[in-house]
């Protein structure tokens, strides 16, 4: 796996471009809207929408409804990992959640 790095010109400028800012805004909106309020039986519908956003899931892995997820495109779960309560997966990175594994707070 290759590492980037982002040169700043000032520290008032952010290294991501606007498009990217924009991506996680969109992001975060559709989890809140779409996925923070529904039940545990919806996982589902949270699996879908991650997937949406470029999740790599494979099998079926279980994503609690308050798990914080910053960047769905840098997650891999295999089958029944588990994004637990309150779990915060800071995805600046690629993480992956391997089989039978469960994140908790």
């Amino acid at each position: 796996m290759a590492f980037t790095t982002h040169n700043q010109s000032s520290p008032y400028v952010s290294p991501w471009t606007v498009r990217f800012r924009l991506k996680l805004l969109v992001w975060e909106y559709c989890w809140l809207l779409f996925c923070a309020w529904t039940p545990k039986p919806l996982n589902a519908w949270r699996l879908l929408w991650l997937r949406a956003f470029g999740a790599r899931l494979s099998g079926v892995p279980f994503v609690h409804q308050r798990a914080r997820i910053a960047m769905p495109w840098n997650l891999e779960m295999r089958h029944r990992a588990c994004l637990g309560d309150r779990a915060n997966a800071y995805s600046l990175g690629e993480i992956c959640v391997e089989e039978d594994a469960t994140v908790a707070q």
